[in-house]
């Protein structure tokens, strides 16, 4: 009877334990019963980390089967291919690292071909999963109480901090024995290419390894994209397949997304076929072999890792901005500061029009070093362009035709033609408010009604350096910035109200200094966008412009620059309460319900527009009768 007493009894915890578990009880201020449930779940959570990594050599297998826990996530290594999933309740996947024979049977279980394998593996615990996982243990550690809380990790860092950073040595420790398991010479290929990633080492694990890590080593940043690229976003469609090497016709023809993937199908292929991989690539991307050429012989810590292009500009987009240093001719970038330079002009320049511009064209003129302080205007006044694209994005023939127009302009001019543009657009945008209000004018109620702010707290953030930063939240406001600095932000209120961006004022003492505006990126098509604002957080925010007076553009070591950026820095790190649910409330306001107001600015601007490049004389004279 005292032998079975003995094995049901808890485990014994030592006193320093019991005050640790006490300390947080009494932190999360939890009393009562309560308080011994979350004391008893803590202490048997804490027991095991839930991070190991364990080998097993399953009989008829060549190479042992190398399992990895890092909390709810495994990961397996078979010898060829890494996969990852979620840990569910019927797997029974062991909380602490198993003796052989249990890691025989779970190698077993986890080899057999149902089981399915969602999840991109980990490869380094320097990275925004590790840090999820983390922080997703310690949580779990409070048992219920993390689970029913939405619990702030700032405002309980002295909680999250030492546990989450505990975790995540648990997590490299557990990471470093499973790469240790890898084929070494593999790995060594993906961490020179400064791309640790499982879908690059999968990829060179298949078909003929040598040459494939002969195309990563001549490419070192294009190669890592194209095979981290989802299908939907190759640079090509299957329109364009009939036009490809005669040699990948067999297996173009035979591609299913569903079967395979288009970095098998077509660069894989193309790589074990031996085909050469400058005229692919150029054929695949549309750029020259010159420009091919020119990013193999480029660094990637120069000009960007395939993963740092990726989480800058989307799976799918990370090799625009390196096409256009390519062909750049003598101001081709050579360092990574002419790098971030080129990377900053190319997303100063709305998306749809970058594909219209020719580059060189567009920089005749210009500075021809990278690093002149004349840059920062050029990027805004090229961010401007944003403005044009949207004074057009119409259906009407006139609309439409105005946008042709403007295509064709981008498309041939410089960057001195643009800026005059820009400037008399400007002036343009001011007679078409006017206009507008003339036939919907503003009412003092609306005025002062506010659209959905991002600061939920407080509307002003103090800066070190003495500045403040204040949130512009209703047209009063607006009207205010444009007199004090002479720029076009009141024509900021509708896109304010339709959820597009929100608006800031950097001030000395209440007197403005500069302007802001701050805008999410945008929802990418194919994926639900309920899903993808519910997972917004605020490091996405971007930043389009920070203007000061008379549009000047404000330079990053100024103090309004310098103020500016640390808000944004407070504002990434969650140190700020903001809401990203921008809803667009625009058809609540009298003015724009029934679209009376922006159809008239509109239209006023098309107009201009269509007269400024000379297609047609305005039907309604509005440009020069208002």
């Amino acid at each position: 009877m005292s032998e079975l007493s003995n094995a049901c009894r808890p485990p014994k915890f030592s006193e320093r334990q019991l005050a640790v578990a006490h300390t947080w009880a009494s932190h999360f201020k939890i009393d009562g019963p309560k308080r011994d449930t979350f004391i008893d779940h803590y202490l048997r959570s804490t027991r095991f980390t839930r991070c190991w990594c364990v080998s097993a050599q399953v009989p008829g297998r060549e190479s042992p089967v190398t399992i990895l826990r890092l909390g709810d996530l495994v990961q397996l290594y078979d010898g060829v291919s890494i996969r990852a999933k979620k840990v569910k309740a019927i797997d029974r996947m062991p909380k602490r690292k198993p003796a052989e024979q249990s890691a025989l049977r779970l190698a077993r279980y986890l080899l057999l071909p149902h089981i399915s394998w969602p999840l991109q593996p980990q490869m380094t615990s320097f990275c925004d999963t590790a840090r999820s996982v983390a922080r997703q243990l310690a949580c779990d550690d409070l048992g219920a109480f993390g689970k029913a809380w939405d619990i702030d990790g700032h405002r309980h860092n002295r909680y999250f901090g030492p546990r989450t950073a505990y975790y995540l040595t648990q997590i490299g420790a557990a990471l470093k024995a499973f790469l240790a398991a890898l084929d070494q010479p593999r790995l060594f290929a993906i961490r020179s290419a400064n791309c640790p990633s499982a879908e690059l080492y999968n990829w060179l694990s298949q078909g003929n390894s040598e040459r494939r890590h002969q195309a990563l080593r001549s490419q070192p940043i294009l190669v890592p994209l194209l095979v981290l690229c989802e299908d939907d976003d190759w640079p090509i469609g299957s329109r364009s397949f009939d036009k490809g090497p005669a040699q990948l016709q067999a297996s173009l023809r035979c591609y299913h997304p569903s079967d395979t993937t288009l970095a098998e199908a077509l660069l894989g292929t193309a790589v074990d076929a031996g085909l050469p991989l400058v005229p692919l690539l150029a054929w695949v991307l549309g750029a020259p072999a010159a420009s091919i050429r020119f990013l193999g012989s480029v660094r990637p810590n120069c000009a960007g890792t395939a993963l740092s292009l990726i989480k800058r500009e989307g799976r799918g987009w990370g090799w625009l901005g390196l096409l256009v240093g390519a062909q750049l001719g003598n101001r081709r970038p050579q360092n990574r500061r002419d790098w971030r330079a080129v990377h900053e002009l190319y997303n100063s320049v709305p998306y749809n029009a970058a594909g219209a511009i020719d580059w060189p064209r567009l920089l005749a003129g210009t500075p021809t070093v990278w690093d002149d302080p004349r840059w920062p205007g050029i990027r805004a006044t090229l961010t401007d362009v944003r403005e044009l694209l949207s004074a057009v994005c119409d259906d009407s023939p006139s609309a439409q035709w105005a946008a042709k127009g403007l295509d064709y302009f981008l498309g041939r001019s410089s960057y001195a033609q643009i800026a005059r543009l820009v400037h008399d657009f400007h002036q343009a945008m001011t007679t078409a408010r006017e206009f507008a209000d003339s036939q919907g004018p503003l009412r003092e109620t609306d005025s002062h009604t506010s659209w959905p702010p991002l600061l939920t707290e407080s509307r002003t953030f103090d800066c070190p350096n003495g500045l403040q930063v204040v949130e512009l939240v209703c047209p009063a406001d607006l009207m205010s910035e444009h007199l004090a600095l002479g720029h076009c932000i009141d024509n900021y209120d509708y896109r304010a109200y339709s959820g597009a961006c929100r608006l800031f004022s950097v001030r000395e003492s209440g007197r403005a200094l500069a302007s802001a505006e701050l805008v999410l990126p945008l929802e990418r098509p194919g994926k639900s966008a309920l899903a993808q604002r519910q997972t917004r957080s605020p490091g996405e925010l971007q930043v389009v412009q920070l203007r000061g007076r008379l549009n000047r553009a404000i330079a990053g070591d100024e103090p309004a620059g310098v103020a500016f950026d640390c808000f944004m820095t407070a504002l990434r790190h969650g140190r700020l309460t903001v809401t990203l649910d921008w809803p667009d409330v625009s058809h609540t306001m009298s003015r724009f319900a029934k679209d009376a107001w922006r159809m008239h600015y509109r239209r006023f601007l098309v107009e201009w527009l269509t007269h400024r490049f000379g297609l047609a004389e305005p039907v309604a004279r509005l440009a020069y009768t208002a």
